[in-house]
């Protein structure tokens, strides 16, 4: 009588590791293009509005002192009606937009006058907020703009910092 030897056959692990990675990015592509239109969707109407209002953790600083910055959206007017009225070339989204949202500095693209003196995200915030410093003492001017959910860019009001030795 022989003994034959019983090894347990199968893939390696790097081989299984691979074979699920291939697998799952397969189902989440197939998932992504399976999904029908919605049969109703929300556009901007005649009356959207959106507006950003911004705020400063400080309007006075140091040279190289971190200013945090704050932005809050609120958004109105967008009307419900079914997918297949879309006109061609609006933006539709398959929810409501949100009415208001409480922190946004994040999604803003934010300027300065006058340029070239301020260094935007020097720290990665995780509340949503920006934060900028300034490398010259000045009167500095910043608001963000928003391209949110309306069909135009919408401009917050402007707030001036003091920047100080």
């Amino acid at each position: 009588m022989s003994h034959i030897s019983k090894k347990p056959q199968g893939c390696s692990p790097s081989i299984m590791k691979r074979s699920i990675g291939i697998i799952v990015g397969l189902v989440l592509v197939v998932g992504c293009y399976d999904q029908p239109p919605p049969e109703k969707v929300f556009i901007p109407g005649p009356d959207v509005s959106t507006t950003v209002a911004i705020s400063v953790s400080t309007k006075k600083a140091a040279v190289d002192e971190p200013v945090i910055l704050y932005a809050s959206r609120t958004t109105s007017g967008f009307v419900e009606i079914p997918y297949n009225d879309v006109p061609s070339g609006v933006q539709w989204w398959r929810q409501m937009p949100p009415a208001f949202e409480k922190e946004v500095a994040g999604n803003l693209r934010w300027f300065v006058k006058p340029e070239g003196k301020a260094k935007f995200n020097t720290n990665l915030r995780k509340d949503f907020t920006r934060e900028v410093r300034f490398t010259e003492p000045g009167t500095y001017e910043i608001y963000g703009i928003s391209t949110g959910y309306g069909p135009e860019a919408v401009s917050s009001k402007t707030v001036t910092i003091e920047v100080v030795n």
